[in-house]
């Protein structure tokens, strides 16, 4: 489970293609992430943007650095890392379903 966690990962393309060999067949990876649309609202700018940017938390003694994609993006780099297919259920994506 990545739970909030892929838009802060540079290299996405070097995790999904590790998690997609370490999966046990019927294996389920589940991914979470924030809307690109909450995203948009916040920051402004277009919507597909690819910029990287910092989110102040905590009365702005704290900062998070992510980096905002449309969802076309995300989907296309679990297609290039080899999470195939047609099926997806609530968000989840089961592996024998994405080869």
């Amino acid at each position: 489970m990545c739970a909030l966690v892929i838009q802060h990962i540079r290299n996405r393309a070097q995790m999904l293609t590790e998690l997609h060999r370490v999966l046990r067949p019927g294996g389920w990876l589940l991914i979470s992430t924030c809307h690109p649309t909450a995203d948009w609202r916040h920051f402004g700018g277009s919507y597909y943007s690819h910029e990287w940017s910092d989110l102040s938390v905590a009365n702005g003694r704290m900062s998070i650095h992510c980096q905002r994609m449309p969802l076309e993006t995300f989907l296309g780099e679990l297609l290039a890392a080899g999470w195939g297919g047609s099926r997806r259920t609530g968000g989840i994506w089961p592996s024998a379903a994405l080869r």
